[in-house]
């Protein structure tokens, strides 16, 4: 796949994995965000294990599989590391999202419970 066609990948993984940034892309990949930056500018190719999560993560499932089968057994084992990495951190990112979402919510629940109070006295 060329270098264009991977960089539509990281755009398209961005929008499903709902993160907005290629930091926030990084931590999920378990790379760092300068490697996505050197990726980006021509500098360096992305690690297989991460094109095969971002495959994965667009629906390419079979590809993935596909490749697994093809790669030496240390890949393999990489891979697996990877993904079972990747898990944690989308875990981790969502719980964190959820902790956001209760904090914002008491928050505005919070307010309108004091207008409401302030308004009844």
């Amino acid at each position: 796949m060329s270098h264009t066609l991977w960089l539509e990948r990281l755009e398209e993984a961005k929008q499903r994995f709902g993160v907005e940034t290629d930091d926030e892309l990084a931590e999920l990949l378990g790379v760092s965000a300068s490697s996505i930056c050197r990726f980006r500018s021509g500098r360096n190719e992305l690690r297989t294990a991460s094109k095969l999560l971002i495959l994965e993560q667009l629906g390419v499932a079979w590809a993935a599989a596909a490749i697994r089968e093809l790669v030496p057994a240390i890949h393999g084992a990489q891979i697996r590391k990877a993904h079972a990495a990747q898990e944690q951190r989308q875990r981790r990112v969502r719980k964190h999202r959820q902790a956001q979402g209760k904090k914002a919510s008491t928050a505005t629940n919070s307010g309108g419970e004091l207008r409401a109070h302030n308004e009844g006295a």
